[in-house]
């Protein structure tokens, strides 16, 4: 495979970021997602190949077979043949559907834009990677941007009722439904 660190610290341009939309708003709209009549949990990751990233859909495969009534997504700006040769490296998705938005447009319309350095370069999150390392993951083969803010929201109704953003990388919490 190619090395992970293939990504490095390359920064690309942001793209304009909206608002990010609390709960109690309308969840935004895109043809890249499709939220009309359904129950909803949408997770936007790092990027492929982060031990964060990796952390996360594999709780949001856990959490799909809980809540079979509720659609999960995940949300990967990486290269699309990178992406899907990382997630068959992780075990893949389950019943999870995977939404590439190469040009972060999603992200930008969730409000989700970019991290300083501190929020994945701090202290906190590298003692989250060590302790992800421990129980086997690790970083992987990498596309996208170390620089990209994660989020999760669940919605109801067209409706945001839950959201997690958080505020250095290693964080992560799961909607109690």
């Amino acid at each position: 495979g190619e090395p992970m660190s293939r990504i490095w610290l390359r920064k690309p341009p942001e793209v304009e970021v909206s608002p990010r939309p609390s709960v109690g708003q309308t969840a935004p709209q895109s043809p890249l997602l499709d939220l009309s009549g359904q129950q909803a949990l949408i997770g936007f990751m790092r990027h492929d190949g982060c031990p964060f990233s990796e952390h996360m859909v594999k709780q949001l495969r856990q959490w799909r077979v809980a809540h079979p009534d509720v659609q999960v997504y995940v949300v990967s700006h990486g290269e699309s043949a990178i992406t899907q040769r990382w997630l068959d490296e992780i075990g893949g998705l389950g019943d999870v559907r995977l939404i590439q938005d190469s040009e972060r447009v999603l992200y930008a319309a969730w409000g989700l834009g970019y991290v300083p350095f501190w929020h994945f370069g701090g202290p906190a999150s590298l003692l989250g990677v060590v302790r992800l390392w421990f129980s086997g993951i690790r970083n992987r083969t990498a596309s996208g941007t170390r620089y990209q803010r994660s989020g999760l929201f669940r919605v109801a109704d067209g409706k945001i009722v839950w959201q997690h953003v958080p505020e250095s990388a290693q964080e992560f919490m799961l909607p109690p439904r």
